[in-house]
């Protein structure tokens, strides 16, 4: 264990992270299949709706190719702006 900036850091396997992970999860009511993995598409959706450049999102989430960065955004715009959103009912 090291002490750096005032924290105190340890190595954590990835299958103790899991476990941590599983179990806030469970606290928090989650159920179904989540996994850390899934902490990191939120974090790159919540980045998105936050307004994040594509760049910066590309780069949090180690995307080699733009196009696959661009896949979030057009999931989250299509996730918060339903085609009904856009449509006039006679106003």
């Amino acid at each position: 264990m090291a002490v750096q900036h005032g924290l105190v850091l340890c190595t954590v396997t990835m299958r103790a992270l899991r476990m941590i992970v599983k179990g806030y999860f469970q606290a928090a009511g989650v159920h179904g299949n989540k996994t850390t993995h899934s902490l990191h598409h939120t974090a790159i959706s919540k980045a998105i709706l936050k307004g994040a450049p594509v760049q910066k999102v590309q780069s949090m989430a180690r995307h080699k190719n733009i196009d696959t960065t661009m896949i979030y955004y057009h999931e989250v715009d299509r996730l918060t702006n339903p085609a009904e959103d856009f449509i006039n009912y006679g106003e």
